[in-house]
């Protein structure tokens, strides 16, 4: 019958079309090695993370259906803006060239059945939305912009500051501190060098010189500055508990004042820790999940898996604060509160069980009534 060939030479198109769109990453893994920029994460698949790996350098996050595979750089600072352009434009070029050469080599139903899919998937990502500016992916290519609209692309600064903060969050403290004297001279962000020497003076564990640098932000800063000083104050409620009385007092004082919130992964981790201060560790369970979905750096990972063996230890289950402390030092053995919460626990050694499933201790029961806090409007 005439056409009968139709239905399946288009299954196979679209199958064809599937396969170079899963190439096309490591196309653009070749490219971004060749520009020399750091990989600082791997992601396979869509929905729910599943499970993490620490790696030397990155982390790799396994998702629920892992049909998709992305990788996550961090370009040189030499060339920070027209490298990350570049990489950018990999992901709507090297899908269509993979298509051109294909083409030549299926019949021509599958070969239109292939292009049309493709070319529809990179439409779609060519006209999506970069989260942290607002601006489609295909504008921050092609059109040029303030650097107010996209620092990333057209603020000169912009990698010194970002490689200062990566550093931080990926351990490595001493190059952060090389940075300081860069950033400083910049002067961009507002308080940017503040911010990092925060950042270092916490992963030290030394929260009084934190709580130091953060009076000292600029009122511009004021709503993050009071987030970061309750989150500070629960941290020292947390190495020195006869400080646990008036970090609880302060952080109820500003609930009650908060308007809106000025860093959601913040406000999720100090409501978690004040949760737990205040015997409520089932509530804290609700933030500290949130928290931990939404993070993908080994610092903040490592800080929202110690959060989680103190819940764990509230609740009598020692065996998985045990796992969930081995699976922060895995991720961040450099960062302070991963020995402060094993203290506090009395856990000599978090080297003796295995790998602790993202899944594994989440209470879906849990409820808090402010575990969604960035429902508030921003001002």
């Amino acid at each position: 019958m005439a056409g009968a060939g139709w239905i399946p030479e288009s299954y196979l198109g679209l199958v064809l079309g599937f396969v170079a769109l899963l190439i096309d990453p490591l196309l653009e893994s070749l490219l971004a090695r060749g520009l020399g920029a750091r990989v600082t994460g791997l992601d396979v698949g869509f929905g729910p993370v599943v499970r993490r790996r620490p790696g030397a350098t990155r982390v790799t996050e396994i998702r629920a259906i892992p049909l998709r595979f992305q990788t996550k750089y961090l370009p040189r600072r030499e060339h920070y803006a027209r490298d990350k352009r570049l990489l950018m434009s990999s992901g709507l070029v090297s899908p269509l060239l993979l298509v051109a050469v294909v083409t030549p080599f299926v019949p021509g139903r599958t070969a239109l059945a292939m292009l049309l899919f493709v070319l529809v998937c990179v439409v779609m990502r060519a006209l999506a939305k970069e989260k942290l500016t607002g601006r489609r992916v295909i504008l921050r290519i092609l059109h040029k912009v303030t650097a107010e609209r996209d620092p990333e692309l057209f603020e000169p600064r912009f990698p010194d500051f970002t490689h200062a903060y990566y550093a931080i969050f990926y351990g490595d403290l001493a190059g952060a501190e090389a940075l300081l004297p860069t950033v400083r001279a910049n002067q961009w962000p507002v308080d940017g060098v503040k911010l990092i020497e925060e950042a270092i003076h916490e992963a030290r564990g030394e929260y009084d010189a934190a709580l130091a640098v953060v009076a000292t932000y600029d009122e511009s800063k004021r709503m993050l500055a009071d987030l970061e000083t309750v989150r500070l104050a629960l941290h020292v409620a947390e190495l020195l508990p006869e400080h646990k009385e008036p970090a609880v007092l302060l952080v109820g004082a500003f609930i009650r004042e908060q308007t809106h919130v000025a860093d959601r992964n913040t406000f999720a981790s100090m409501l978690s820790l004040f949760r737990l201060e205040t015997g409520q560790p089932e509530i804290a369970r609700r933030p500290m999940e949130r928290y931990l979905a939404n993070v993908s750096t080994p610092l903040e990972i490592a800080d929202a898996l110690c959060t989680r063996a103190r819940i764990e230890a509230a609740l009598g289950h020692e065996d998985r604060a045990v796992r969930a402390l081995r699976e922060a030092q895995r991720f961040a053995p450099w960062y302070a509160r991963v020995s402060i919460v094993r203290a506090r626990l009395g856990i000599n050694s978090v080297d003796t069980l295995g790998d602790l499933n993202v899944a594994q201790t989440r209470d879906s029961a849990s409820r808090d009534t402010l575990d969604d806090p960035w429902a508030a409007p921003r001002r």
